[in-house]
């Protein structure tokens, strides 16, 4: 057993989360066919994967798609077993990169800032996409918002969205991840978001909560990754292992 197979498979995952249930997955039916095909999806596509929203130009394909849901639910999921508690949630994240960076990305400096804003009333998603309208082309934002817009868009029975609120947040304090995904010359990368959330009130829809800016702190950090296909490669397997069947029940697809 080499170290990045053995690393892999000694990983702890969380288990009774808040799954997606009950919803066609898009990759349940079209996996064997994609990693014999890596056809390019002709559409930009959005999922949600466990306490992220995670958004995809067009023509990046279905394995490379599935690649980079796959290793952010893992590193999630691990990053949740080892550090459960919301009051963790620095370390949750310094497990999380860890995961990634072992089995095949590199990233640029991810430090969390803390958020500020002239404005007597703080909204989390005018917020969210001011941070990340910097590092975005005007096609990129434009898709994160369309992702954004497919979430709001959800009735609040929507198992999906009832997933994604219990998974991101509690009474007054919460987390969550946006990813914009790309390609360029064969090499995929992530423009990596993440929202740490306190409030003294009570949070509900997070990525659309509203309050008063003295009652609200955000923190967050915006991030480059560069996945190393070659490194992957060698993962891939041992990262679907270990996922195994339950894997499509955490990723659902958002119409956008």
């Amino acid at each position: 057993m080499d170290e990045l197979e053995a690393y892999i498979k000694t990983l702890e995952l969380s288990k009774n989360d808040s799954k997606i249930m009950s919803f066609e997955m898009p990759f349940r039916k079209s996996r064997q066919v994609s990693l014999q095909s890596g056809s390019e999806t002709d559409k930009d596509e959005a999922f949600m994967n466990y306490k992220a929203l995670d958004s995809f130009v067009s023509g990046i394909s279905k394995q490379k798609q599935e690649d980079v849901l796959n290793s952010m639910l893992l590193a999630q999921r691990a990053a949740q077993k080892a550090f459960p508690n919301r009051d963790q949630v620095k370390d949750w994240y310094e497990k999380y990169f860890e995961v990634l960076s072992k089995i095949g990305w590199t990233m640029e400096q991810h430090n969390f800032k803390n958020f500020e804003t002239d404005s007597s009333i703080f909204e989390i998603e005018k917020a969210i996409l001011g941070i990340i309208s910097a590092a975005l082309t005007g096609n990129q934002l434009a898709i994160v918002v369309k992702t954004l817009e497919a979430l709001k868009s959800l009735n609040d029975n929507d198992s999906r969205f009832v997933a994604f609120e219990k998974n991101t947040h509690g009474l007054n304090e919460g987390s969550f991840q946006l990813g914009m995904a790309t390609e360029n010359n064969g090499a995929v990368a992530v423009t990596l978001s993440a929202f740490l959330l306190k409030t003294d009130n009570r949070i509900k829809k997070i990525l659309f909560f509203k309050s008063g800016k003295d009652e609200t702190r955000m923190d967050y950090y915006l991030t480059k990754m560069t996945l190393l296909e070659s490194k992957f490669d060698q993962a891939r397997p041992f990262i679907l292992k270990k996922l195994n069947d339950d894997i499509d029940d955490y990723i659902s697809n958002l119409d956008i």
